[in-house]
């Protein structure tokens, strides 16, 4: 290495607790971490990550994967998934993650939504009232009811009546808003209908609701 290289690395790594000379040095050392890191006066898990490392370089702090955005017909399915099911953020970002877009992030979820005036669930819900909200309601209403009118033994039989009950709904209970059909059936039209806009198959089956 040349002067000049030397100045522009020592330039680079001035703020490091380590330069890449101490870190094929620790690399190479058979000394106990405890030993190095008294030697380097670093912490002995600094010494674990550099024997761990082919490479004496500063991992990236760069995302490794650039995500790719929903395109027109994958978005214009999320906002009909709101407007119809009327999903919490968390649970339409889970159908996503499962059937449209796996690597979508919760925040560009919600600033989709926004875009679209759907941020709002509670105000979605109002604007739905006569027509798909009382459903919503019942669903809520049963839950509330099965919760204080049932003495579960643990929590596992009660996991397994919410589930029992989740999959009833949204297997078997056709949806106004949905022309009168299940919100998986609907789910299920869409993809024959869409294919390519689903990442995963959408099967009739309970463990679908467990995300």
């Amino acid at each position: 290495m040349t002067d000049e290289e030397e100045a522009w690395v020592s330039r680079l790594h001035k703020k490091a607790r380590t330069t890449p000379e101490i870190r094929r040095e620790i690399q190479n050392s058979k000394l106990p971490a405890t030993v190095l890191a008294r030697k380097y006066e670093v912490h002995r898990h600094t010494i674990r990550k550099w024997r761990q490392r082919d490479s004496v370089e500063d991992a990236s702090h760069r995302p490794h994967r650039i995500h790719a955005p929903l395109t027109p017909q994958q978005e214009a399915i999320v906002v009909c998934l709101r407007e119809t099911l009327l999903l919490p953020l968390d649970d339409l970002l889970a159908v996503v993650h499962r059937f449209i877009h796996p690597e979508m992030s919760r925040s560009a979820l919600d600033r989709l939504l926004r875009r679209h005036g759907l941020s709002n669930l509670k105000e979605l819900i109002a604007a739905k009232e006569g027509e798909n909200a009382p459903s919503v309601e019942r669903f809520n209403g049963r839950i509330a009811e099965i919760l204080k009118t049932t003495r579960f033994r643990s929590s596992q039989d009660l996991e397994r009546a919410l589930m029992q009950y989740a999959s009833v709904y949204n297997h078997q209970i056709p949806q106004k808003a949905l022309g009168y059909i299940s919100p998986v059936q609907a789910l299920k039209d869409w993809q024959k209908k869409r294919p390519e806009l689903f990442k995963k198959r959408v099967y009739n089956l309970t463990g679908l609701d467990t995300f």
